[in-house]
């Protein structure tokens, strides 16, 4: 048992720190909206994640087939693509504004939003879900034979997830004690840099949904 809870505990660390959109999004959220909004974006990719844990222990053929995978990678290019240009006319206005009021305005979105948000960004990535696949096969194929197997994939996986929030947290506290030593024009230059990662991820994604209909990448492999 507590060789499984390490197991989870690293996974969980190394997957925070596993650079993507979600990674640079949390941060930039931290930074620009506040702790607040970063860490209910972030329990919207983590209730993503279980979601993902849950499908991948019954039946990830619930959502993954042949005939819907592309369009959700598509669709998930698309989601953070759009991320990616709303933070470049975000910026845009913020870059106006801060000539005349000397800071940054304050995010004034619902909480609700930043949640939704961290939940379609991983939701709609297929990859994500793969790479869940791919562990619980892995996991389950080590504790075959094992009387505890159920309990200690249960273990392994909520180590994993509370390593992964708790990683996040520490990341997002981090980011905003950092805020203090950047001047608004540095934070709008940030907002502009995560917008235009984004959208290069997000064509990426695309990309990868194309390839998947064609039967190369990781995510054929693993998903065929």
């Amino acid at each position: 048992m507590i060789e499984v809870t390490i197991a989870g505990i690293i996974l969980g660390i190394t997957l925070a720190f596993m650079v993507g959109p979600v990674f640079l999004v949390l941060l930039e959220t931290s930074l620009t909206k506040g702790v607040q909004k970063a860490i209910v974006f972030d329990l919207g990719v983590i209730s993503a994640d279980i979601l993902f844990i849950g499908l991948v222990s019954f039946s990830s053929a619930l959502i993954l087939t042949e005939e819907n995978v592309v369009w959700i990678y598509t669709l998930g290019g698309l989601l953070i693509i759009s991320y990616g240009i709303y933070n470049l006319f975000s910026a845009k206005k913020k870059q106006k504004n801060i000539t005349q009021q000397k800071t940054l305005p304050l995010a004034n979105s619902h909480s609700g939003l930043y949640f939704a948000k961290g939940f379609l960004m991983n939701f709609l990535n297929v990859g994500v879900l793969a790479y869940w696949l791919t562990t619980t096969v892995t996991l389950q194929a080590t504790l075959t034979g094992d009387p505890n197997a159920r309990q200690l994939t249960m273990i392994y996986f909520i180590a994993t997830v509370a390593a992964y929030f708790g990683t996040d947290l520490i990341k997002i506290f981090a980011a905003h004690r950092i805020k203090k030593w950047l001047t608004p024009l540095v934070l709008i230059k940030i907002e502009r840099l995560v917008g235009v990662i984004l959208i290069v991820f997000g064509a990426f994604l695309i990309l990868r949904g194309y390839l998947f209909a064609n039967g190369i990448g990781p995510e054929a492999n693993s998903l065929g």
